[in-house]
């Protein structure tokens, strides 16, 4: 077993597969995370793994897929110029013989209905751009909508306006409700991770009203 050589056939097309399920799980968890503020917002994580995460694990998985992909391409190359070179007529005959110029034609067909429905947000394409919305936005994910941009990064000093309470009662609160807190300068996001939770838990839990506009639980 030593002795035998490393075949890089084969390991291209082990590349490629596990590399393609790599890309393929994670686009479609990336289709279903929320928008990037909401993400950190809501803590929002799958498998232990948050939005940056994710999106590192696609990128990576996508550039490995591209590799193997161009691996491949230079293993077959002799058999795809030999098939380029090939005149129109002896490739439709050879199609012919292989019986599969109908299965071609359909495939065309059926990518190019493909592409029109995505671009003109045709049935059922729109459904699927419209439940990716739906994700991005947050419904079901969040109970409240973030009071200002990026507010996981503001400080619980800066939170106070918003919160209708001065720090005192703001600190007060955050000890009634067993949050530790050093200090209001501490962003809510520093506080949410030292005490496990996410910025909208700790906003709810200092008092964060939640948003008319997303239906609680028993609404839905």
């Amino acid at each position: 077993m030593g002795n035998t050589p490393f075949r890089w056939r084969a390991f291209v097309s082990f590349l490629l597969f596990f590399t393609f399920v790599l890309s393929a799980v994670s686009g479609v968890v990336l289709f279903l995370r929320p928008e990037g503020t909401l993400a950190a917002w809501s803590g929002w994580s799958v498998l232990g793994l948050d939005k940056k995460e994710w999106e590192a694990l696609h990128a990576v998985a996508i550039l490995f897929f591209l590799l193997g992909a161009i691996g491949h391409l230079a293993f077959h190359w002799r058999a795809l110029r030999a098939y380029c070179r090939r005149t129109t007529a002896h490739a439709a005959a050879t199609l012919r013989g292989a019986g599969a110029c109908r299965e071609l034609a359909v495939a065309l067909l059926l990518s190019a209905l493909v592409l029109v429905a995505a671009l003109g947000r045709w049935f059922p394409a729109r459904m699927i751009t419209d439940l990716r919305a739906w994700f991005k936005d947050g419904a079901g994910r969040v109970q409240v909508l973030p009071p200002v941009a990026d507010a996981g990064m503001r400080t619980l000093a800066e939170l106070c306006p918003l919160l209708g309470m001065d720090q005192p009662r703001l600190l007060a609160a955050a000890r009634s409700a067993g949050i530790r807190v050093e200090s209001s300068a501490q962003t809510l996001a520093e506080v949410a991770h030292k005490n496990g939770l996410s910025p909208e838990e700790v906003y709810i839990l200092l008092g964060g009203k939640r948003d008319p506009r997303i239906p609680s639980t028993s609404d839905r």
